[in-house]
């Protein structure tokens, strides 16, 4: 990708995200809107999270760049947002499907249709300019690219069948656990697609990236993510006053931030050592 392509995608990138704003802007106030329990609520609420930060990051990126080197990992920011983006989608089909009796005999359904197809609009546009700025792939695995499809198709399954906090559980620890299943829907498929769906040129004598942690770092920023998450919800049920605020609106999001470092720091290129990519000087770029 040359720094002009990558300038041009961060900027449809943005427009994109501007629409999706409003879609999502649209449908929060329509009178009927069954997307508001976890497992699914968390989804759309972590996808918008990570889809804010790569666009953040993407554009910062490619408005900077100056050459090659420094745009190799923008088509992967690119490519989380649009699986951010059908991961959104897919929590609002399952929440439709679940709850049909809400909306389907409703006055402003059609309405509510029509911006849900907004974000499969948006979703494929990304997807679209992706592949037609992409390079040809290097082949991958085939064991690779079969285990990512099926964590992806095992992500959805336990999105259908996970309980819904607020109809049956109303526990803390139901709460806790309904939020961290719609969390790790988000991150654990983008974890495992980005390398297959953007792929690097692999340095010789090296293995592909590997799906598991392997810095301090990626564990770290994932346990201490999710421990902050933990204290954000147990202040709020306890309600203890000293901790109640800055738990929900600063811990939470503190502790979302770190645990999508954990996952997608190294596929989005954010960890710089001696490990896959052979170090800052040796680092794999996107294939050319």
């Amino acid at each position: 990708m040359t720094p002009l392509t990558a300038k041009g995608n961060a900027l449809v990138m943005f427009g994109l995200t501007a629409i999706l704003v409003f879609a999502q802007y649209n449908v929060a106030k329509l009178p009927i809107r069954p997307f508001n329990l976890d497992p699914c609520d968390a989804v759309v609420h972590f996808a918008f999270l990570i889809v804010g930060f790569v666009l953040m990051v993407s554009l910062f990126r490619a408005l900077s760049t100056t050459g090659s080197k420094s745009s190799r990992y923008i088509l992967r920011y690119q490519q989380t947002f649009a699986l951010s983006v059908f991961t959104m989608l897919l929590a609002d089909v399952v929440d439709l499907a679940r709850h049909p009796s809400v909306w389907i005999t409703s006055a402003p359904r059609n309405r509510m249709l029509a911006w849900v197809v907004v974000y499969l609009a948006v979703a494929l546009a990304m997807q679209a300019l992706i592949q037609a700025t992409q390079p040809p792939a290097v082949s991958r695995t085939a064991t690779r690219r079969n285990w990512a499809t099926l964590v992806f198709s095992a992500a959805a399954v336990i999105l259908f069948v996970c309980p819904e906090y607020g109809i049956k559980h109303t526990s803390e620890t139901a709460h806790i656990l309904t939020v961290a299943v719609g969390v790790f829907v988000v991150l654990i498929p983008i974890r495992l697609l980005l390398p297959v769906l953007v792929p690097c040129r692999p340095l010789p004598g090296r293995n592909e990236e590997r799906l598991l942690f392997r810095t301090y770092r990626e564990w770290g920023g994932m346990i201490i993510g999710i421990a902050m998450f933990a204290l954000a919800f147990w202040s709020q049920f306890h309600e203890v006053r000293v901790f109640y605020v800055p738990s929900r609106a600063i811990s939470g999001t503190i502790g979302a931030v770190l645990m999508m470092y954990g996952f997608l720091a190294e596929p989005l290129g954010l960890i710089h050592d001696s490990g896959e990519f052979g170090g800052d000087s040796q680092q794999a770029s996107v294939v050319s």
